[in-house]
């Protein structure tokens, strides 16, 4: 895997935590699916 996949993987991982731990649960629910759409994009490319 390209180390540039390797530090998205980080961030993206790293901004689940952060929603998972606020107080938005409209956010914290959708953030999977966006994650998930955003992820194909990029591999996509």
């Amino acid at each position: 895997m390209p180390e540039q996949y390797i530090e998205v993987e980080k961030r993206i991982t790293k901004a689940c935590e952060t929603l998972r731990r606020s107080k938005k649960p409209n956010i914290a629910a959708t953030a999977p699916v966006t994650l998930d759409q955003l992820v194909r994009s990029l591999l996509s490319d």
